[in-house]
């Protein structure tokens, strides 16, 4: 049982280790996003993160979009 625990603990010992040389030695001593939306070769095809896509449907008007009348829409017809 011992035995299991150290060998754990060195494991996430070396992975800290790592984890502390990517963060060195990156730019600015930070790790890189692995988002959609900070890749570049993503940008460049016009995929987006479904989040920012969801922020941009609601500012336009997500039930406008599908047709939907809106409440008052609704109300100044009658």
């Amino acid at each position: 049982m011992l035995k299991i625990f150290l060998f754990s603990m060195l494991i996430i010992a070396i992975s800290i280790v790592f984890i502390s040389i990517r963060v060195y030695a990156g730019k600015d001593g930070r790790m890189r996003s692995f988002h959609i939306h900070d890749s570049d070769e993503m940008k460049k095809r016009g995929i987006g993160c479904v989040i920012d896509q969801d922020r941009a449907a609601r500012k336009q008007g997500r039930r406008k979009q599908d047709g939907h009348k809106t409440k008052q829409e609704t109300e100044t017809k009658l």
